[in-house]
């Protein structure tokens, strides 16, 4: 199946799908770079508050899979944390959901970004120098 064939059937199944509300395509296929062996990376959001259950994803990967005949990622919007989440707001292209929806993650973003990031950074600076002694 072409890549583009895989796109139209991935916005179809998300179409059918209204429990979800918030769906972002990252990764290769959302930046044009897909190759044969390229899986699909998918967040998605529920609802502002629930998580994903381990059934629910487990159900979603493998109608995926499936339906497009590919390996399938799958984030939780409401789980996903730093620098993943950045990654996923830079480069990824929303399939699905409101503009309000997708502010609050571009401003839970910027506020896990400014609180969290400096700390993350020293903590890997700290790393690699001890790495290197």
């Amino acid at each position: 199946m072409k890549s583009t064939d895989k796109k139209k059937q991935l916005l179809i199944w998300l179409t059918e799908h209204t429990e979800i509300e918030t769906a972002i395509l990252f990764g290769s296929y959302a930046t044009g770079t897909e190759t044969d062996h390229s899986d699909i990376d998918l967040a998605i959001q529920l609802s502002s508050s629930k998580k994903i259950s381990a059934e629910e994803k487990l159900n979603y990967l493998m109608e995926l899979g499936n339906l497009l005949e590919i390996d399938i990622d799958i984030i939780d919007l409401n789980k996903v944390g730093q620098p993943l989440l950045s990654q996923i707001i830079k480069y990824g292209k929303r399939l699905k959901g409101s503009q309000i929806h997708y502010t609050e993650l571009v401003i839970k973003n910027i506020n896990t970004t400014q609180d969290v990031m400096p700390y993350i950074e020293r903590m890997l600076s700290e790393r690699r120098k001890q790495w290197i002694r």
